[in-house]
């Protein structure tokens, strides 16, 4: 399924992040190792294809998921030597400055990972020290973010949203919104009971999902014609 799924992005000229999405402390180096060594050689020098080799690290501290992180880098350079390697860091990808101040060294195009939820506490502060990092060229990917509560649900925070994306948009930071499902949760961005062929329809958003799609039209407008 995931091949299937990056094939498709490539195929139709799209970025595709082949993800090690896991949130806990418990590393699975082996696992991990042989995952990123299949996938690295399957897509061997593919620019469309990002890898981000820790998802969520929590209670670890960044010495320890910083020496995971360079096994799995090795892994992938062995066999693509430029492909965008997109580290965690601790406590959910919010301490950013912990891997500013121990940076991963000697390879080439990697990057660090920021997430967010508009809706928890201490946004305003957590977006102090993201600035901090981005002043001086500290090179983060948001690779998740959502507009509610952390776990998906709760309520919709457009206020704090919208201060997010103008920093990353000042700072030319990417960002990836969770979620295109249709699970039953207010993060998601289609309605339950949606299908892939429903997508393009406004009908079958929730609020999270229309507020992301005006957001993004915003800045690739829709071509009209004469």
């Amino acid at each position: 399924k995931i091949k299937a799924v990056v094939d498709a992005a490539i195929a139709n000229g799209m970025y595709v992040l082949v993800d090690w999405h896991y949130t806990s402390d418990e590393i699975f180096e082996e696992a991990a190792k042989q995952f990123f060594k299949e996938m690295s050689t399957e897509y061997r020098g593919v620019p469309n294809v990002l890898y981000e080799i820790y998802n969520e690290p929590v209670k670890n501290s960044w010495d320890v998921v910083k020496r995971y992180h360079e096994k799995i880098i090795q892994v992938i350079r062995a066999n693509d030597k430029d492909a965008i390697i997109i580290c965690g860091t601790p406590w959910y990808d919010q301490k950013i400055l912990d891997a500013y101040s121990n940076p991963i060294k000697n390879y080439n195009n990697i990057m660090y990972t920021l997430h967010f939820y508009a809706s928890e506490g201490g946004a305003d502060q957590l977006r102090k020290v993201v600035e901090i990092a981005l002043k001086r060229k500290f090179p983060i990917f948001v690779t998740e973010y959502g507009l509610t509560l952390g776990t998906g649900d709760g309520p919709i925070n457009e206020q704090q949203t919208n201060l997010w994306w103008n920093l990353l948009d000042k700072y030319g930071v990417s960002y990836i919104n969770w979620s295109i499902c249709n699970k039953k949760e207010n993060s998601a961005a289609l309605k339950p009971g949606s299908t892939p062929k429903d997508v393009w329809q406004d009908s079958a958003l929730t609020n999270s999902g229309r507020i992301v799609k005006r957001m993004l039209i915003s800045k690739n407008p829709v071509p009209t014609g004469c």
